[in-house]
């Protein structure tokens, strides 16, 4: 039988995990000139609307909504001393942001922020949530709402995720001058079904533009502002908002759409590129199989990949998610940290894991579950013992936080994930 022997790779340190924390930590590593390897899958990037949440909610039980993000972390740091933000400074939250936005700018994803301010961003259905910033291409929204401009909302024919009538019937108490209409998408008009991606990959041609274009002027009259799925290419949107919102003779602006979304194959593509060009290596849709300390500190890290690829690292990130990210698992009795055996907090009772109503304005305690962490975001036993000291923890498999409920997801990965380079830096 022949032998297969592993590929053998080094490097200062090895990020497990490659959704929005493992790529803002790899961002934060390269441009701090570590040698960086990332290995994980990436849908969890595929639900992504782009939306930078910093802070929107708390307390979760009085659902109570900060238009001052930075008032609601101080509350939240006040309240809540175990939540992962409590172990962060203003100034760090905030610089992991600016260095994050910096980094996607230079690859063709602009952010826009509003006076350092919550504001209410549209979702697909046509509710509003608390958001701190949005892509060049969503921003007209915020603006057009805000100013109650006359509003034209699109969808397509064929497109059957997205309603742009729901949406202004949802959104008309809050913004009445608004209306919906359903149009065919050119060069699609002849199929019964059709997705983000095919509009996208459609409006790579510059006469499927001026068609959409055309067709939109048709239905045009008095709005202000025109308001559509977010379609406008994987990559180069804000050049091709620009080119539609000429050709129409109003601002254009997108809408984020259930997932998988088109902006979070931007979000994905930009950093990847970004990433690569700083000389990261990155194993896409490759999962680790098995993580071995060794005697000198580092750890022996194999791939599940076909080229048998085993990795010698002197650091961890680990940024793997929770259940959805495979980063935590559980049995019927308990909840396990698979790849290095991190103690995990959860309440011990299965029974106390979720709470009797699905919709319970507190949560489920099961949403609190994860790693625990010290001030230095290394993992730390029951006793506040730290578990491995040149292994770091971020995002949301940390303890102590309900990121979905509180609307802090995005800045939730992006600080932890700065917070842990920088105290392993």
């Amino acid at each position: 039988m022949k032998t297969t022997h592993p590929q053998q790779i080094q490097c200062d340190v090895m990020i497990i995990g490659s959704g929005l924390t493992g790529m803002a930590a790899a961002i934060f590593l390269a441009n701090r000139g570590q040698k960086v390897m990332i290995s994980g899958e990436t849908g969890e990037l595929q639900f992504a609307s782009s939306y930078i949440d910093l802070m929107g909610v708390h307390p979760i039980a009085t659902q109570t909504v900060w238009d001052d993000p930075w008032a609601a972390i101080s509350a939240v740091q006040k309240d809540l001393p175990n939540h992962p933000f409590s172990r962060m400074k203003h100034d760090d939250i905030q610089n992991a942001l600016v260095e994050y936005m910096a980094f996607t700018q230079s690859q063709g994803l602009t952010y826009i922020q509003f006076d350092q301010k919550n504001v209410h961003a549209l979702t697909p259905v046509g509710t509003l949530k608390p958001t701190y910033a949005v892509l060049k291409t969503m921003s007209e929204g915020i603006q057009s709402f805000q100013q109650q401009k006359d509003c034209l909302f699109i969808d397509f024919k064929g497109y059957k995720e997205y309603s742009a009538k729901l949406l202004t019937e949802t959104l008309k108490p809050k913004w009445p001058n608004i209306r919906a209409i359903t149009i065919p998408f050119p060069g699609l008009s002849h199929l019964n079904e059709v997705y983000p991606l095919q509009m996208a990959q459609q409006l790579l041609y510059e006469t499927n533009i001026d068609a959409l274009a055309e067709v939109i002027l048709s239905h045009l009259e008095n709005a202000q502002a025109i308001g559509i799925p977010a379609i406008l290419g994987e990559q180069s949107s804000e050049t091709l908002m620009m080119t539609l919102s000429n050709k129409i003779g109003v601002p254009v602006f997108e809408i984020p759409t259930p997932p998988p979304a088109i902006t979070g194959l931007r979000i994905k593509q930009a950093i990847t590129k970004g990433l690569i060009k700083k000389g990261v290596r990155l194993f896409e849709q490759t999962l680790v199989n098995q993580v071995t300390p060794n005697q000198d500190g580092s750890f022996t890290i194999d791939l599940a990949h076909q080229n048998c690829t085993q990795i010698t690292c002197t650091k961890i990130i680990l940024a793997t998610g929770r259940f959805f990210g495979k980063g935590l698992k559980s049995t019927r009795k308990e909840i396990i940290e698979p790849l290095l055996n991190l103690p995990v907090y959860y309440p011990s009772e299965r029974n106390n894991w979720h709470a009797h109503a699905f919709f319970d304005s507190k949560g489920h305690a099961l949403n609190q579950a994860g790693i625990e962490i010290n001030n230095t975001f290394q993992p730390i036993n029951s006793k506040g013992e730290i578990v491995f000291n040149n292994v770091f923890v971020a995002g949301s498999i940390l303890a102590h936080q309900d990121w979905m409920r509180m609307k802090c997801g995005s800045s939730l990965a992006i600080a932890t994930a700065y917070g842990a380079v920088k105290a392993m830096i």
